[in-house]
């Protein structure tokens, strides 16, 4: 076990350096590449970023419960109640300390409650568990407390839905199961996955609500893990914008919708409309997330760049650099320092290039074929071109047609003879 002097700050997690691998037959899958954050008492940061960038490993690989497949490196430091301040990856996953700390300091609400809860139990009895473990043994105050969180988190007649089973919950009520499952201990660290996608706006208003109000009263600091940027910005101290296994931009929650300067954040925030705008389409980043396995050299996000630098951005990784105080960025495009060579060849958006090269291809093809596209000219100069074109054709069909009966008159003429 590997523990480290309390610094006296309130910093209740701190993530350093983190990758996580997966070993496959086709080669290592480099899910997380070394990502750094830290969470405070009482603050909230925002985890978002497209499927599939690394988001959901790395909350469980907080709490050590992610597949034997994949392999964690880096430091988790988390200040616990009795212990100070410890590297959670030193301690046995299986050991009584990392259960002293799951569910009870750290809780998280996951992505499926569908799949979250045991089928051979009631509700009431898995919420129980975790008072029995963390809070107290006695069986009647155990069941008191498990009821008044289900209450708080919505859940109708929560006398009568305390001994039902899985089964007989909808969606939206599993879900709330699982987040007063989450927050009736109090936990120090809420790990939020998608806390709120089976919710609907009023329930997810009053469940959103209660996070804040349960943060205000004991200091809980949260991880909020979603794709929803309102929420976000509704719910977030901070924001890291993941992608491809890599935090590329952090900052506050106003300086980040105010003044986002990675291409990819610029990119999410675009494509969220905009109540009273009007535009016919919105903006979509073109391209689809790589596969990270066997990952080339430089940046991930080079090929769906639309500020990417040729000669650097596919040479070498943006490392973090502070430019302002808070707001963290890895990009070449962007850094403080410029000096480095490299050609930028690309200072319009991909898909802008895309259509433009489509609208150019068919005066391309009428150049090819000596004649002007239809539509640069006026009515009267599309009636002169199509004469030019066409009279040779009628001359042609003339000559053909005079020679047809020059043919026919010499047949005839030969009968005759014959």
């Amino acid at each position: 076990m590997n523990h480290i002097n309390d610094t006296g700050n309130d910093v209740v997690v701190d993530v350093r350096d983190l990758k996580i691998n997966i070993h496959l037959e086709e080669g290592t899958l480099t899910a997380v590449r070394g990502i750094d954050f830290t969470i405070k008492k009482g603050e909230t940061l925002g985890l978002v970023g497209e499927s599939g960038c690394g988001k959901s490993l790395t909350s469980k690989a907080i709490l050590g419960i992610n597949d034997r497949k994949c392999k964690a490196e880096g430091e988790v430091f988390f200040t616990t109640t009795t212990n100070g301040t410890v590297d959670l990856f030193q301690l046995d996953p299986r050991g009584k300390e990392i259960r002293g700390v799951r569910g009870k300091q750290i809780s998280m609400i996951f992505q499926e409650p569908m799949v979250a809860f045991s089928p051979m139990y009631t509700i009431g009895n898995q919420i129980n568990e975790c008072t029995r473990l963390h809070i107290t043994k006695d069986k009647k105050k155990s069941k008191e407390i498990s009821l008044e969180m289900m209450k708080k988190v919505g859940i109708a007649n929560a006398e009568k839905r305390y001994d039902q089973y899985p089964h007989e919950f909808s969606g939206g009520m599993l879900q709330r199961a699982l987040i007063a499952m989450a927050l009736v201990c109090k936990p120090k660290l809420l790990i939020a996955d998608e806390p709120t996608t089976a919710l609907d706006v009023t329930i997810q208003a009053q469940i959103l609500e209660l996070m804040k109000e349960l943060q205000k009263d004991i200091g809980m600091a949260i991880l909020f893990i979603t794709h929803d940027l309102g929420t976000v910005a509704k719910m977030c101290d901070r924001v890291a914008v993941m992608y491809l296994g890599k935090i590329v931009e952090t900052a506050p929650v106003e300086e980040i919708y105010a003044n986002p300067q990675h291409p990819y954040t610029k990119g999410l925030i675009g494509s969220v409309h905009k109540i009273g705008t009007k535009k016919d389409k919105l903006f979509s980043i073109e391209g689809t997330v790589p596969l990270a396995l066997n990952l080339p050299e430089g940046c991930g996000f080079y090929e769906r760049c639309n500020e990417r630098i040729e000669g650097l951005c596919n040479v070498k990784e943006p490392l973090p650099e502070s430019i302002k105080d808070g707001h963290i960025l890895c990009c070449h495009a962007h850094r403080k320092d410029k000096s480095s060579e490299g050609t930028k060849v690309s200072t319009e958006p991909i898909k802008k290039e895309t259509l433009a090269k489509k609208e150019a291809q068919p005066a391309e093809k009428a150049k090819q074929a000596n004649m002007e596209p239809v539509g640069t000219k006026k009515a009267g100069v599309q009636a002169g071109v199509t004469a030019d074109i066409m009279n040779p054709v009628l001359e042609t069909a003339k000559k053909a047609e005079g020679m047809s009966g020059e043919i026919g008159t010499a047949y005839q003429e030969g009968g005759k003879n014959e």
